[in-house]
Order: C-alpha cells, then sequence, then structure tokens
C-alpha cells in the first residue's frame, strides 16, 4: 500500500508544540485535520459516500465495498446528460423506466450519445414506447445491444445503432411500419434472468433465446434489403404465416425474394401449395451459405492426389442455393401445374436432403425443357394436358439410383483413399462440362424413361399404408440403363451419356409431347 505521509508532511505542519491559535490558524488546522482523516481512510480501503439530500447529519456511513460496487443511474449521468436521459425516460412508460434503470449498465452507451435523442426527437411517444420495447428484447441475449443472425453463415451482428440508423433514415410512414412488425416480433421475445454466478463459458457463449429468432429474422432481413419500403409493403400484403419464410429469402437474394412474393399473389394455387412451396423455398434459402458468395468447386490440380471433393461438398455453397430457388421460380413460370401436381412435388422434395433436392430440381428441369423445348417466349404449358409425360420424368426424379447418378456426373473418377472407412475423394470436373455432364445425364434418362413408356406404358405407384403420394415406378428398360451406367467409370459413363443423350436429340420428334399425345388422340 502506497505510503502518503510525506504528501502531507510538505503541506501540513504536524508538530505537537503548543502554539497560541487564531481564528485563521483555527479554520486551518481543521482542514489540516479533514485531509488526515480521508487520508487514514484511504489507506484502510474505505471511502465514505459523500452526504446525500435527506441523511441526517450523524447517520453512520456505509464503506463501499469496490470489489461488487456497480454504479447507479445518479451515478452514471449528471448534468446536461442527465437532463437529456431523464426526458427521455420521463416518455416510457413505469415498467420501461424500471427495466432500464434496473440494467442501467447495457444502456449506459445508448443514453451517452446523441443518436437516440436525435432519433426520438422525431418519434411519437407511442413510438418511443415500441422502440423502447424492441430495444430491451434486442439485449436479452447478453451482447451488449448487439444481435447475431439465426443462420449460421458468418454475418457480422446487428446493433440497436444499426435499428436506429435504419428508422433515422425512413419516411415517417415507412419507420411506423417497420416499428410496427418489430414490435409484434419483440412483444414474442421472453425475457431471461441475468445469472447471478460468473460462468466463463456463458461469458464466451451467452446461451440462445429461440423466442428471438422471429426478431433476428426481421432485423436481419432490414440490414441485408436494399429496399425497405418494398419489403415492407411485401410483407404487410402477405399472410402472418409467410412473412418469416418470405424473409428468409429476402435475407440471401432480394430480388428473388420479389419473384417469391409474386408468386405467392399471382399464381392461382391452393393454400396448401403454396405453403409447401414457400417452405421449399425458404429453408432452401436458410440453408444456403451467404459468406460462399462467388465460391464454385473448380479443378485446381489434375493430380488425384491433391483433390479432395465429397459428392455434397458444394451442396450449400450461395450459387447453388440461389440456382435451385431460381429454377424451382422459372418452372412456376414456364409450366402451368395443377395443385395436385405441385403439392405432389413440394412434398417430395421436403422430404429430401440437400444433394438429393439439386438432383431432383435438375431431372425436372433439364427434363421438362428436353421433352417441351426451351423456348418459354409462348404461354405457359398447361401440365393437366401433359399428366403422361410428367409420370415419366416423375419416375426418373422420385428414383433414388437416378438422382444419385446424377449428382456423380458433376465430378470424375472416385479414388478410396482410406479402405477400411471406404472415405473417397472425386476428381473435379471444369465447371462448365460439369454444367454439361449433369444436365445431359438428366435428359438422357429422362428421354430414355419417356421412350420407354410408350413401348411399356405408365408403371403404376407403389402403395403406402398411409395413402401419400409415391412417384410412378421407373420401367425395367430404364432400370437396366441405369444400372449399367452405374457400374460404368466416371469416362466411360461420360461417354455413354453422350451417345444416350444424341440418340434422344435425334428423336426430338419423337419425345415431343404435344405431338406424340396429339397423335394417339387423333388415332
Amino acid at each position: 500500500m502506497f505510503n502518503t505521509t510525506h504528501y502531507f508532511n510538505r503541506f501540513i505542519n504536524t508538530s505537537t508544540s503548543a502554539t497560541p491559535v487564531s481564528p485563521q490558524s483555527t479554520d486551518h488546522n481543521n482542514v489540516q485535520s479533514k485531509i488526515q482523516q480521508a487520508a487514514q481512510q484511504a489507506s484502510e480501503g474505505k471511502i465514505a459516500q459523500p452526504q446525500q439530500p435527506g441523511i441526517e447529519d450523524g447517520a453512520k456511513l456505509e464503506a463501499i465495498d469496490w470489489t461488487t460496487y456497480k454504479p447507479g443511474y445518479n451515478d452514471l449521468f449528471r448534468g446536461e446528460q442527465k437532463v437529456k436521459a431523464d426526458a427521455l425516460l420521463e416518455r416510457m412508460s413505469p415498467e420501461q423506466q424500471d427495466f432500464i434503470i434496473s440494467n442501467i449498465g447495457d444502456y449506459v452507451s445508448l443514453l451517452k450519445d446523441d443518436d437516440i435523442f436525435q432519433l426520438a426527437e422525431n418519434l411519437s411517444d407511442e413510438e418511443v414506447s415500441q422502440f423502447t420495447d424492441i430495444m430491451i428484447a434486442m439485449q436479452s441475449e447478453g451482447h451488449y445491444g448487439y444481435i447475431y443472425p439465426k443462420s449460421s453463415d458468418f454475418q457480422g451482428p446487428i446493433h440497436i445503432r444499426d435499428v436506429m440508423q435504419t428508422l433515422a433514415d425512413s419516411k415517417p410512414s415507412l419507420r411506423q411500419q417497420i416499428l410496427d412488425q418489430a414490435h409484434i416480433y419483440a412483444e414474442q421475445v421472453q425475457l431471461t434472468e441475468k445469472p447471478d454466478t460468473y460462468s466463463r463459458k456463458e461469458l464466451l457463449n451467452p446461451p440462445k433465446n429461440s423466442s428471438m429468432d422471429n426478431l433476428k429474422t426481421f432485423l436481419n432481413t432490414l440490414h441485408n434489403v436494399k429496399d425497405h419500403q418494398s419489403l415492407m409493403n411485401n410483407l404487410d400484403s402477405v399472410d402472418e404465416t409467410q412473412k418469416i419464410p418470405l424473409m428468409q429469402v429476402y435475407i440471401l437474394d432480394e430480388e428473388l425474394a420479389v419473384r417469391s412474393h409474386q408468386m405467392l399473389k399471382n399464381k392461382a394455387f391452393s393454400p396448401e401449395a403454396k405453403e409447401g412451396l414457400l417452405q421449399f423455398i425458404a429453408e432452401t434459402a436458410e440453408k444456403t451459405l451467404l459468406y460462399t458468395k462467388g465460391w464454385q468447386l473448380v479443378n485446381s490440380s489434375k493430380d488425384l492426389e491433391n483433390t479432395s471433393l465429397k459428392l455434397d461438398q458444394d451442396d450449400h455453397y450461395y450459387g447453388v442455393g440461389t440456382g435451385m430457388i431460381e429454377d424451382t421460380l422459372d418452372l412456376l413460370d414456364n409450366y402451368r401445374f395443377t395443385d395436385d401436381q405441385l403439392l405432389n412435388m413440394t412434398g417430395e422434395l421436403n422430404r429430401l436432403d440437400r444433394s438429393n433436392q439439386r438432383a431432383y430440381i435438375e431431372i425436372t428441369v433439364q427434363g421438362m425443357g428436353h421433352l417441351f423445348g426451351k423456348d418459354h417466349n409462348e404461354e405457359p404449358v398447361d401440365m393437366a394436358d401433359h399428366k403422361a409425360a410428367l409420370s415419366a420424368i416423375a419416375s426418373v426424379r422420385g428414383n433414388s439410383d437416378a438422382r444419385n447418378l446424377v449428382m456423380l456426373s458433376r465430378l470424375g473418377e472416385y479414388k478410396e483413399y482410406d479402405e477400411y472407412l471406404k472415405a473417397g475423394q472425386y476428381f473435379a470436373k471444369q465447371n462448365e462440362d460439369s454444367a454439361k455432364d449433369m444436365s445431359q445425364t438428366a435428359e438422357a434418362l429422362v428421354s430414355h424413361a419417356w421412350l420407354s413408356q410408350h413401348r411399356y406404358g405408365v408403371e403404376p405407384p407403389i402403395e403406402t399404408a398411409d395413402d401419400s403420394y409415391q412417384a410412378p415406378m421407373m420401367n425395367f428398360d430404364t432400370i437396366k440403363i441405369l444400372r449399367q451406367l452405374h457400374e460404368l467409370s466416371a469416362k466411360e459413363r461420360d461417354l455413354s451419356i453422350d451417345r444416350l443423350h444424341t440418340f434422344s436429340a435425334l428423336s426430338q420428334e419423337m419425345l415431343d409431347p404435344r405431338l406424340t399425345e396429339s397423335a394417339e388422340n387423333q388415332r
């Protein structure tokens, strides 16, 4: 402990010799006494609390234990800062005031900054109350005003100040729309008690509050979208149950979200069909990793020893996820499905993992384009008139071996590097070769299934105990071709697919369902 005696001895006469005392020297001695008393208290680790109005002279002063001391509202705010903070608190409800003051450490930096007061000047009392509830809800996970997006996409956190800036930049009508929607989600947040014991684990990784999910999704959407007015208008025009799924698409890609909204508003599907479709699109968006924007699998080396690509390595890449959603929306624009057809398709998709979903969509898109042509300047093809053609496509995309072959076709040879674990790696093709081989494999399988269906008829679907939809069975000839292709090396498989695809291209007139089905009807 520091010895402070020499500081006081320079200014204070500590001699005890008797000398005449004048009134002036009496005052001087009183000051000396007080300073010495303060120094003694400091050396003992005790600091008397300053006298406050309402405390009687002679009341016992309690020493402050600085190891547990937490400054309160009146300790942190003084002068002009306190005047401003008091004025803002007076516009809040008593419950909000109590919460803010009781947890002032979480809000001190905000209330000492002019931004919140400038924003409050432009808000009505009701809007101030809404914003306060949102601010309190954002603190519920204990990240000092930050919230972290629900998806593990390495996005940066969103701070209360980001929300304040969005509100400050918005026109009054838009600001009210944002506050109304955010407040609905803030009211869903269940505030958790702060722990009263130290936990390093919880300090570094505070427990998640799942009741915040909707608020996080909304604020994350605001943070990622440029046109806030269009966003709010679109959200206000859909059902409450459709808002969060639509926002998940907005977070991934604003243009695709606008197209998804147009689908919900303009397509004449049943509510059940729209729900299944939006569920697939939203889950695809949510599982797509935003930080992989621009990433692609590339052939960096022709040496197999230097490649280590898994079959599903790029499943959640940004380009793959956005491509799946775009292909799905293109299908809805180019073909007019019945409710049952759409429900069957989305029902199957929602039960599959990501790799199988990719192959399923690839088979559907390439197969329908191969049968009906890829020039879609005309009216959408009415699939109610082409159930047989859709049945052939469904038999291929509903077959797990066919989906697996389509996924394998985008990669080269397989080399096993751990015989015990049966683990291996694939050679990466050039991007253009990968896309071409994948689409040609899908087209070749659909062409074969369609031509064989003309010869043998449509195979009945497998009956299920719960009467749920099952895709038609693939005909035997196509199953036989599929098995043979699986037994070939990647190089032999690609050559065989090329020959099958060439044959199907030469048989284009035989493939077009609009021609073949019309001829059959005339007979």
